[in-house]
């Protein structure tokens, strides 16, 4: 029976009570002294029977703590539901581990997340069978929050993984680690759940050599319809497009993608651009030829092609259903990664019988050996398409033939015609004589519509009509934590000057970017900006404000975007842009390209965005 007392909180192996682990160097001490308030202490007893140890996992929506199952004398991992911007707790004397809920809307946008979160436990429930999934222990409620207890995976993510094979991998090594997570998706998605947050950091490698799909956090039921009020943190790169549409359809496809751009990270090193710039201008290069540009990477066609089609911007382009993903990438039959063999599917060209001259493709499996060969299916196709070449070639020195016949006719008669019209001294007739000059049909011409252009506007020269706008889900690529202080993205449209959205990566977050969707469509004329942090004199010259922002206005209904670069001055006063002509949009997306630098800090903050146009119903 394992000492609770004499249990190392950051390893859970027993010891003899030592302040530095001998086995992984954790010191109590030290973790207590770094430890965020909002953390449950080192060694309470949650469900009187879970030893809580180290963090392990600390994300937007939950943190992830190591714990030791005192009954069973196994450890586990717990993770606990905590949504920043929700809901806090100050655990700085030891005692209050309650969770306090933020007032108004957001408490019961905490309610909705906690169902989900159960909903997590109950999917995960669905999957202990299911090889290459994290298996779920337990669930309960305590402290205002509730708790899912699952397996602990001693081994490392693939994210660090790849960090320590400098980046890439070779795609023998990629198909062998992937293999499990494809299989055990095609079981998740037949049970109706996508998991929605496939990247490198959910993929975990045991010491046993398990590859297993960890954090469910964000799987739900494939209804086709995003929950519209919870802020969603994306992992960008790996997003499909659909996730970023409140009404965008989420299906297998939603997984495949991101499952693609894992594995072309592994192949290349390279995160693919985000999918809603890619819906603008598509930059992506397939892995293929990144081999011939020279960059040492050694990707076969049917993988580059596979991936390629899994990465598809548009849902529809895409791989339905992962059976079909497995077997472009793999083949029909088993891959077998130690003799390197499987079956490959080769297509042939052969001319139609009909007289039509039009070539009809067939495919040929061919199984791919050590030695290719030694196939009797290779030579069989070798010899099927020497066979076509050589009718092919038959056929065409044959119409040669006959059309120099044809020509060499046709000259002779054409010279006995030119002498006997000679001899007569009848002039050349022309073949053909119009009988009248046709008249050209007009082309009516359009009247162009001019393209809207952003520019800045003194208040004095703008005719602002408030719309009653309604922003109803914000999403953020980052934000700093401070304890007792909101600076989510829905910050920005509260119209409360003193409250504000601050990226939270380290630099002054360039490229950092806030996503809102509207309650509806919105004809939009003019927009105003209060950039900095507002809260204060001090807090706005201390930390950054935006110099140039690039705002995207965009159309559900229509699937249209308008992309402006803005540059402001400099200054504590409310800006105004105008849109001319305006724009019909549901959403708008900010993006931060230059700042001005702050006095003390490196964050940059924007107060607060005003929307002013007309209102438009049901148009669509």
């Amino acid at each position: 029976m394992i000492d609770p007392n004499k249990v190392c909180l950051g390893c859970m192996r027993e010891t003899a009570g030592e302040e530095i682990c001998p086995y992984c160097g954790f010191s109590l001490k030290n973790y207590e002294a770094e430890r965020n308030i909002r953390i449950l202490p080192a060694a309470t007893i949650l469900n009187g029977k879970y030893l809580v140890g180290k963090v392990i996992g600390d994300g937007g929506f939950g943190i992830t703590y190591l714990a030791l199952d005192l009954n069973l004398q196994v450890p586990v991992a717990i993770k606990e539901y905590f949504p920043v911007g929700l809901a806090s707790r100050d655990t700085a004397d030891g005692k209050n581990e309650t969770l306090s809920l933020l007032s108004g809307d957001k408490e019961r946008f905490y309610k909705m997340g906690l169902h989900s979160f159960s909903e997590e436990a109950q999917s995960l429930a669905k999957f202990r069978e299911v090889s290459g999934v994290v298996s779920v222990n337990d669930f309960f409620y305590e402290n205002g929050t509730a708790y899912l207890v699952m397996e602990y995976i001693q081994g490392k993510s693939l994210k660090k993984y790849m960090k320590e094979c400098n980046g890439t991998l070779p795609e023998a090594k990629v198909l062998e680690i992937m293999r499990p997570i494809l299989d055990a998706l095609a079981q998740i998605h037949k049970q109706g759940i996508i998991h929605r947050d496939i990247s490198p950091e959910n993929i975990m490698l045991s010491d046993s050599g398990e590859v297993l799909l960890i954090d469910f956090g964000a799987a739900r039921t494939a209804t086709g319809a995003e929950t519209k009020s919870l802020t969603v943190l994306l992992k960008h790169g790996y997003a499909p497009v659909e996730q970023y549409q409140t009404k965008g359809k989420q299906g297998p496809w939603t997984d495949i993608y991101a499952v693609c751009a894992t594995m072309y990270r592994m192949l290349s090193g390279i995160l693919p651009d985000e999918a809603v710039e890619r819906m603008v201008q598509d930059n992506l290069v397939p892995l293929e030829k990144l081999n011939r540009n020279g960059d040492g990477i050694l990707v076969s066609h049917h993988v580059s092609a596979a991936i390629q089609k899994g990465l598809a911007v548009r849902p529809e382009n895409r791989y339905q259903n992962v059976e079909k993903l497995i077997t472009d990438l793999y083949g029909k039959g088993d891959y077998d990664n130690a003799a390197n063999s499987r079956i490959d599917t080769y297509q042939i060209d052969v001319e139609r019988n009909d007289g039509s001259g039009e070539l009809e493709t067939y495919e040929v499996e061919v199984e791919k050996t050590a030695n290719l060969f030694h196939s009797k299916k290779f030579w069989m196709v070798v010899l099927v398409a020497a066979i076509g070449g050589i009718i092919l070639l038959g056929t065409q020195m044959l119409n040669d033939y006959d059309a120099f016949i044809e020509k060499n006719h046709m000259i002779a008669e054409n010279s006995e015609t030119e002498e006997e019209s000679q001899e007569s001294g009848d002039e050349e007739e022309p073949i053909f004589t119009p009988t009248s000059t046709p008249t050209p049909i007009p082309t009516p011409s359009p009247t162009p519509i001019p393209e809207p252009e952003a520019r800045l506007v003194s208040l004095a020269d703008a005719v602002l009509s408030s719309i009653p706008l309604e922003v109803v889900n914000a999403e953020a690529t980052s934000v700093i934590r401070q304890d007792g202080v909101d600076n989510s993205p829905m910050q920005i449209f509260d119209g409360i000057e003193s409250t504000s959205w601050q990226e939270g990566v380290d630099g002054p977050g360039i490229g950092e970017k806030v996503y809102a969707q509207f309650d509806n469509s919105y004809y939009i004329e003019y927009l105003t900006f209060r950039l900095g942090n507002w809260k204060t004199n001090d807090y706005y010259t201390g930390n950054n404000r935006p110099k140039t922002l690039r705002i995207t206005l965009g159309n559900d209904a229509t699937g249209t975007e308008q992309i402006f670069d803005v540059d402001f001055p400099d200054g504590k006063e409310l800006f105004c842009v105008e849109i001319n002509p305006g724009i019909r949009c549901s959403y708008i997306e900010i993006e931060i390209r230059d700042i001005y630098a702050g006095a003390k800090w490196d964050d940059t903050a924007i107060a607060d965005i005003g929307f002013y146009g007309a209102e438009l119903l049901d148009l669509d």
